[in-house]
């Protein structure tokens, strides 16, 4: 995954993430493809978990980790026309 780039989440709900695509180093398409394969081979994708948008500095810098999930996490309102 670090060729790729780097994803970045924020819970949105108990056990529910939302991709945050303004700090998400790779475009969705090059993430619904990964998010496949990583499925598809029974393993977990590596994500970083931020701070919802509203808690953010508003100077433009990247908030730093708060967490790295390392747990399968459950994308229910993710669809993927794939």
């Amino acid at each position: 995954m670090r060729d790729v780039g780097t994803i970045y989440v924020y819970q949105v709900d108990v056990d529910l993430y939302e991709v945050d695509w303004e700090l998400t180093t790779i475009t969705p398409a090059v993430f619904e493809a990964v998010a496949l394969v990583v499925h598809q081979a029974g393993q977990m994708l590596p994500c970083r978990l931020v701070g919802p948008k509203t808690r953010r500095r508003k100077n433009g810098n990247k908030p730093k980790m708060v967490l790295s999930i390392a747990e399968p996490v459950s994308y229910g309102q993710l669809r993927f026309a794939l």
